[in-house]
């Protein structure tokens, strides 16, 4: 088949610090929880200054867990999310420098027809991934991440194409029934 698309990116710190604020940081189970609790407490906050009501988290019995939790689990939940991902990253770079030597590594995908074909400077092989098989396309600030059905996820990156380009790429996606 014939390559439609070509993208080569090096797979570096910066590559593994978005990839885990990705993953850590923007966690949807944290963002809902913290929404929720904190739409609750405005709705106390609401209830008890407008109608004077008697709520729950604001009675003297709760207000102290209330504002423990407000104050200072959420946000200490969201600052060890922040220095996970950035200590994960740090890992990986280790990894791959005992591993291989050093903590980078190239990244080639080709796109054809029907497939997506990875390859990276670290291994002899390729992956063939069949478009079909390609679920989701969700975007972060320097990658196009493309979501199989089997959970896996293809990064590519918006700049590095070096036969056609990002949005050319989207729009094919498009056309071929992928949601974008």
């Amino acid at each position: 088949m014939e390559t439609i698309f070509k993208n080569q990116y090096t797979v570096n710190r910066d590559y593994y610090n978005e990839y885990y604020f990705n993953n850590i940081v923007k966690n949807k189970s944290l963002i809902i929880t913290s929404g929720i609790w904190i739409s609750f407490l405005a709705g106390e906050i609401l209830l008890r200054l407008l109608i004077s009501a008697e709520t729950v988290l604001l009675s003297p019995n709760y207000l102290p867990f209330s504002l423990f939790l407000t104050f200072i689990l959420f946000p200490c939940l969201w600052l060890t999310r922040v220095f996970r991902y950035q200590s994960a990253a740090s890992q990986r770079c280790n990894q791959l420098r005992e591993a291989y030597g050093q903590d980078y590594y190239y990244v080639n995908i080709e796109i054809d027809a029907n497939s997506i074909r990875y390859s990276d400077s670290n291994s002899p092989y390729s992956i063939y991934y069949p478009l079909n098989f390609i679920n989701k396309v969700k975007k972060s600030q320097n990658y196009i991440i493309l979501l199989t059905k089997a959970k896996n996820a293809i990064y590519i990156n918006k700049k590095g194409f070096l036969q056609g380009d990002s949005e050319l790429f989207l729009d094919y996606l498009r056309r071929k029934g992928i949601q974008c």
